[in-house]
């Protein structure tokens, strides 16, 4: 054990000081803050100030792109309208649930974060997301049913 850091085993007591502190902070980032849905600064749960817009440019963009351009040879417009099929029905059967969320203040999403078009309540980077997120888990699918065929 080291003696003096933080976490380590100090024997004047301060381990249990530290984690209690690191406890705290832990708890604090967990906090939800009710009045992020009224105000355009994000709430104090927010890490990063990423746009919405911004998040799924950055997190489903480029795998979406990248299994597009290793499978281009072997894409079918049919396989184009199986997840076209499957994104309408995630987002008919998802939206009015995150439209509930969203009307009983379970979730928020602050003006500063969101682009500020929204459709039954719910902003157009949400339906972007279930969009994107179909997309991404079928091209996947697609590609590992193909591979593992041979």
């Amino acid at each position: 054990m080291v003696t003096g850091h933080p976490i380590g085993g100090d024997p004047a007591g301060g381990e249990e000081q530290a984690r209690a502190r690191v406890t705290q902070q832990a708890v604090a980032l967990l906090r939800v803050d009710d009045t992020a849905a009224s105000t355009t600064t994000p709430g104090p749960y927010h890490a990063v100030h990423v746009t919405y817009l911004e998040f799924l440019a950055i997190f489903l963009v480029p795998p979406i792109a990248a299994l597009i351009a290793l499978e281009r040879r072997t894409l079918s417009s049919r396989l184009a309208w199986q997840i076209g099929a499957i994104a309408a029905v995630a987002i008919v059967y998802t939206a009015p649930w995150d439209r509930q969320l969203i009307v009983d203040h379970v979730w928020t999403y602050p003006a500063a974060q969101v682009l500020g078009g929204a459709l039954l309540r719910v902003p157009v980077e949400e339906y972007g997301f279930y969009t994107m997120q179909v997309v991404l888990a079928g091209l996947l699918t697609a590609a590992l049913l193909r591979h593992s065929k041979g």
